[in-house]
């Protein structure tokens, strides 16, 4: 997203007034995004979604299952 970091710097700076939802929707015609998704909502209980996120975005030229 590249949204990301000015995303990031509004939920720092106002945690009680926004938040952030995140829907995902995997690319029906790609077997990698269905696990993409589920390794975010995983990185996310873990309290790790945005590092998630950014390896995701890094990466995603070269994902293959």
């Amino acid at each position: 997203m590249a949204a990301g970091p000015t995303v990031k710097q509004l939920l720092e700076a106002y945690p009680d007034k926004i938040r952030l939802v995140v829907k995902n929707y995997p690319y029906k015609y790609r077997d990698y995004s269905r696990i993409a998704a589920a390794a975010s909502l995983a990185a996310r209980e873990q309290g790790k979604y945005w590092e998630m996120h950014d390896l995701l975005l890094d990466r995603s030229p070269h994902l293959d299952r």
